[in-house]
């Protein structure tokens, strides 16, 4: 099976991709909101980001203070590239070019340090990174520079989740208290979209509620014992520049949340609720333009070794908001000759200063075995030559043209 687990857009497509199927305009009960059809078919096209965007490889430094274990969060400006590392519980801050300039932060119980770092927020209009952390419902604060600004505790009962940068006062996140493990029909508590101010940890709540809202994760009992499997049915993403994008299938709407207003972007139509073990699930994390990503997961059975996919449904697509045009999607990894396949997710988790790059950590023992198969690209080769399997990774940024 070939499938994303995040999106990415950019209103180029119009130009590096013709439509193969179609979606609707205006259709059914939902106005003159632009709509996607699942229930008709679609090819597959393969899609170059070099048509689209402009990449730019920067390794990272590599010495003992700053070992990467895995590059969970990403954040970019003009002159910093900031890392966190959840695994390790720290961040690392390197410069443009990829040359390490100081890692801080540790997990612990102290007034300085975080027991578990579930989200790290990157504020490059007051050089801070916030770290979440899940256990104690705070904030931990740090400087770009490394040094320990304070702690703000979150103004909520219940804990936070999907909480990224929003504007230079306040982050946005998703109220995780209602997130439960009960089936669509048995939740009847509305998700609450909230923005955070940085400093007091004061809560305001965006004007949104679901209806029959589904818990991040369900739990299905199974012969041998219980079995636990999350999947993202609703999620609220940062855009940039004081705007997110929320979308949640108990509405089968996306929306955009900006200048205090909730705008519907466009809609799902004929998502199949009944047919399969979970409610088909449609994910978006970015919208550029008239032009959108769809992560549309369809998940046929449940058991104790995971979960199984329809493979002909499973996939990415990309929607025109402008012509309702619904299409299939494989993205060639530029960084390999061959160009490989789309299974090296492009994660939503980077934050940008203006919205427009996505940085995609490409690990080195992957490198260097394309290396060794002949199978780099002229323009990674001399990144890769002469580093070590352990070295910390390439970061491939990945800037969207306008």
């Amino acid at each position: 099976m070939k499938r994303f687990i995040s999106a990415i857009t950019v209103s180029a497509f119009i130009a590096a991709v013709s439509s193969s199927c179609g979606g609707s305009k205006g259709a059914g009960d939902y106005g003159d909101v632009p709509t996607i059809d699942w229930a008709q078919g679609c090819a597959t096209k393969v899609i170059d980001l070099h048509d689209f965007a402009d990449i730019e490889y920067v390794p990272l430094e590599t010495n003992d203070s700053c070992l990467i274990q895995y590059a969970t969060q990403r954040a970019v400006s003009d002159s910093f590239i900031v890392v966190g590392d959840a695994f390790q519980g720290r961040i690392h801050v390197f410069d443009r070019k990829g040359r390490h300039l100081r890692s801080f932060g540790r997990k612990g119980g102290g007034p300085e340090e975080y027991q578990y770092m579930l989200d790290v927020v990157t504020d490059f209009d007051n050089s801070e990174v916030l770290v979440y952390d899940l256990k104690n419902n705070r904030f931990v604060r740090f400087g770009l520079d490394g040094k320990f600004r304070g702690v703000t505790n979150a103004q909520i009962e219940g804990k936070l989740d999907n909480v990224s940068n929003f504007d230079a006062t306040y982050m946005i996140a998703r109220d995780g208290k209602d997130l439960s493990l009960q089936p669509l029909e048995e939740n009847k508590e509305p998700y609450r979209y909230i923005l955070i101010n940085k400093q007091t940890g004061e809560i305001k709540r965006l004007p949104f509620a679901a209806e029959h809202p589904m818990g991040y994760s369900m739990t299905w009992e199974m012969e041998g014992g219980a079995i636990s499997l999350a999947f993202p049915i609703s999620q609220v993403s940062s855009m940039g520049s004081g705007a997110a994008l929320i979308s949640d299938i108990s509405k089968d709407t996306v929306y955009q949340y900006a200048e205090n207003s909730l705008k519907p972007l466009f809609a799902f139509k004929n998502v199949d609720r009944k047919s399969n073990v979970v409610p088909d699930l449609p994910t978006v994390a970015l919208v550029a333009g008239n032009n959108v990503f769809v992560d549309y997961m369809r998940v046929t059975d449940i058991n104790q070794n995971g979960s199984e996919f329809d493979e002909d449904m499973t996939h990415m697509y990309l929607f025109n908001m402008a012509d309702g045009s619904l299409s299939k999607v494989d993205i060639k990894r530029p960084y390999l000759k061959d160009g490989g396949d789309n299974s090296q997710a492009l994660y939503r988790t980077t934050q940008s200063t203006d919205g427009s790059t996505i940085a995609v950590p490409l690990q080195m023992e992957k490198l260097v075995e394309a290396l060794d198969n002949d199978n780099l690209a002229d323009d990674v080769k001399a990144l890769v030559e002469g580093r070590s399997e352990e070295a910390n990774p390439v970061i491939m940024l990945i800037k969207f043209r306008k």
